[in-house]
């Protein structure tokens, strides 16, 4: 017997009896508080989907795999934050983790001056991707003192959310600051950073839409300069990982999707458009929890998360603890583990023809889409400053403040196993709806 005929000799079970067999097992508790996929920042989802509800989609799901693999990187590479605030402390931070296999350097930092020599003492930044973190007015003196060494990928990491962003102003010094890049021999790409969106608690429809918005006022820039396709290959976007795995992929999935709709209205020439690494995951750990156990569990859930989206890199970030090595080396470490053992980033969008992360994908284009067109829309600086797009974050970040504020949302921390004077208590997932 072959094995279509197998299939086919299968009998069929219908959702309305699997529900029946379901609720019967519930013994009156409701299947909407069980079975029903509830994320904090996306669309509650019925985790149960067949062959049937994917073909009334109106989104064909080989589109949106297209469009993952337009954008995805060919691999993606481990990336640490590191926060400047002694040069020093940066520096041997960066030596540790470098060893651990990080090629992908993230500097932050409050400082208006900063020793880069000291910073990148005994590193050969030519085999490294930096990313700093720049104020729009002093891109060009910021590529032009720092000590890098050929062959270095330099990221300029703007906020387009600063008072003073610019974003014409931007393309128009774009081919001055890639000149200064390309005499150095550096690799120079502006990387606009979406992270805080996540940080105020903005649900992914909201994040989606400014992000599309953002990308839709670029290209159209780019469409009117000379530099046209340049000035796409040239940006990448940076967004914060979260530990609602699923959501978080169909996230990303997403974004694919909603920026590969805008380069195909567009007329630029996309035989000429590399986007591949076109995506950063940001991992935001909770800097203000100290312990280490709890914090492992988040870098580890956020990565996993953020590895199988294949973007250019994923940065975890630092955390508290008494040992100033262990962090930075066992992060790197779980990055390796997911990397090299489980394969992640590896393969180009895993989760496609996943029913359920299919339909997750499309309910949160479609929210993306309808969230934009209830905006009053000129351009990029007027709609992030605007009253309705400050109100809808105040909005999303109040929501989040009264679930924890009414115990709807915990935290969960602490293993079962704690360190010596502290408290045992389970942990169930990282964020746990009641």
């Amino acid at each position: 017997m072959g094995l279509n005929s197998a299939v086919e000799d299968f009998p069929n079970f219908p959702k309305s009896m699997w529900r029946a067999k379901v609720e019967k097992e519930l013994k009156g508790k409701k299947f909407e508080d069980h079975l029903i996929s509830h994320f904090v920042s996306a669309p509650a989802i019925d985790a149960y989907q067949t062959a049937e509800d994917i073909e009334k989609l109106t989104i064909d799901p080989k589109l949106v795999q297209s469009a993952v693999q337009f954008f995805a990187s060919q691999s993606t590479q481990k990336g640490y934050e590191i926060f400047i605030d002694k040069e020093e402390d940066a520096n041997k931070k960066a030596l540790v983790v470098l060893q651990q296999g990080v090629s992908y350097l993230q500097f932050k930092s409050s400082k208006d001056c900063i020793d880069w020599n000291k910073v990148f003492k005994d590193i050969d930044t030519g085999l490294l991707q930096i990313s700093v973190d720049c104020h729009p007015k002093n891109i060009l003196a910021c590529i032009d003192e720092m000590p890098l060494n050929s062959g270095c990928k330099l990221q300029i990491d703007l906020s387009p959310f600063h008072s003073s962003f610019n974003l014409k102003k931007l393309s128009e010094e774009f081919t001055e600051a890639q000149e200064i890049a390309r005499n150095k021999g550096i690799i120079l790409r502006y990387l606009f950073d979406f992270n805080g969106l996540a940080g105020t608690g903005c649900n992914f429809e909201l994040q989606l839409a400014a992000m599309s918005l953002f990308f839709k006022d670029w290209v159209a820039i780019a469409e009117k300069s000379s530099e046209r396709e340049n000035l796409i290959n040239g940006v990448q976007f940076s967004y914060a990982a979260n530990p609602e795995l699923f959501a978080e992929i169909a996230k990303h999935r997403a974004l694919c999707c909603l920026f590969s709709k805008t380069l195909q209205e567009s007329n630029l020439d996309l035989t000429k458009i590399f986007p591949g690494g076109f995506l950063i995951a940001y991992n935001q750990l909770f800097r203000g929890t100290n312990d280490e156990e709890v914090n492992l569990i988040r870098l580890s859930s956020f990565a996993f998360g953020a590895f199988a989206c294949n973007p250019e890199a994923v940065v975890l970030c630092d955390f508290k603890t008494e040992e100033k090595n262990f962090i930075p080396r066992v992060s790197a470490n779980v990055a390796t583990i997911l990397e090299e053992e489980s394969k992640l980033g590896h393969y180009v969008d895993p989760t496609a023809g996943s029913y359920y992360v299919e339909k997750l994908t499309q309910e949160l284009v479609f929210g993306a889409i309808e969230k934009s067109r209830s905006f009053v829309y000129y351009d990029w600086h007027q709609f992030a400053h605007s009253k309705n797009f400050v109100s809808e974050v105040d909005l999303c970040s109040t929501q989040l403040r009264t679930l924890f504020e009414t115990k709807e949302l915990e935290m969960i921390g602490e293993n079962l196993y704690p360190p010596a004077g502290k408290e045992a208590y389970t942990i169930l997932e990282t964020l746990k709806l009641k």
